[in-house]
């Protein structure tokens, strides 16, 4: 396939979003939260699921770390089994499998622990690459087992990894995600089987003072909240931070609600984590921010007290 059929993909993942409204539709995956020694029983589904109530899409692994070091045994991708959203439960099967049919080898070679060679499938080839944007993993921040993770509002999904890995464009390249600190370079869709490198055009970073103050003016509150916080959380660790580092770290110690001006950030409630990772993300992007990137230098403007300034306003 070439960036042409990645473009008719993604139409066809716009729509299948734009066809949900306000029904609820979300990708879950039932898996061990255990790295499994030995084969478990074929006759039975590992870890069970109601076959009444989900639909099996793949077969997947999924990290048990948020470093993405272990994985666990062979888990359950599953759809909602509801008669009222049958259409779309059909498209998204049908489009996730031609997209993982289609991902270039470099990205294949990236995702090959979430769909070892006895679970490898078409459809698992996709999921993996929403679990792996997502930054999904078997256990909680705090290292709870959570034994069925997942993908929420998985079309919306599906069209942030097209555009994100630039699977439309001439120069595909594997999209980095929490667990990364670089993302390795793809292959360009005219150097497929010729060994030819290239990257994902992407969105230039805004580093002027001004420019990003207007960005982050228009944002919706709650990304914008959600980035101050994750700021908050690196100045008061004074290193940058996983997502899911700065949010324990926001869970743990919260932000001190009597001490410094915290403006937006004064009475923030910390969401879910998967609330707040795509809060990030909804914020990142206008800014041309990827995880990771060097945040030395960038201002954050008058909406947000660093950590040392409320340390010493408590002193």
């Amino acid at each position: 396939m070439s960036k042409e059929d990645f473009e008719r993909l993604l139409a066809g993942f716009r729509e299948g979003w734009t066809k949900v409204g306000h029904r609820t539709f979300n990708l879950e995956v039932f898996t061990p939260s255990f790295i499994c020694i030995g084969s478990p029983d074929p006759s039975q589904d590992h870890p069970p699921f109601d076959r009444d109530k989900y639909e099996l899409l793949t077969e997947i692994c999924v990290p048990c770390d948020p470093e993405h070091k272990h994985f666990t045994n062979m888990g359950f991708a599953v759809l909602p089994r509801d008669s009222r959203i049958a259409d779309v439960t059909a498209t998204f099967k049908q489009l996730s499998q031609e997209a993982g049919a289609a991902l270039p080898a470099a990205f294949r070679d990236q995702l090959a622990e979430y769909c070892p060679w006895h679970v490898a499938q078409p459809a698992g080839w996709w999921v993996a690459l929403l679990l792996h944007l997502t930054d999904e993993c078997a256990r909680w921040p705090d290292g709870r087992p959570r034994n069925n993770p997942g993908v929420p509002r998985p079309f919306l999904c599906s069209v942030d990894a097209i555009e994100m890995g630039g699977l439309n464009t001439d120069t595909p390249c594997f999209p980095c995600n929490g667990a990364d600190s670089t993302p390795p370079t793809g292959q360009a869709w005219q150097g497929e089987g010729v060994g030819a490198a290239g990257s994902a055009p992407r969105q230039s970073e805004i580093t002027s003072g001004a420019a990003r103050e207007a960005v982050l003016r228009q944002l919706e509150p709650a990304d914008r909240k959600a980035y101050f916080a994750c700021q908050y959380a690196e100045s008061k660790a004074e290193r940058q931070l996983q997502d899911r580092e700065a949010y324990q770290l926001l869970q743990d110690e919260g932000i001190p609600t009597d001490k410094g001006d915290l403006g937006e950030l004064e009475g923030y409630v910390l969401p879910s984590f998967d609330t707040w990772a795509k809060q990030l993300r909804n914020a990142r992007k206008p800014l041309g921010e990827q995880k990771y990137t060097q945040r030395a230098g960038r201002q954050t403007g008058g909406s947000i007290a660093k950590a040392n300034e409320i340390e010493r306003d408590r002193e």
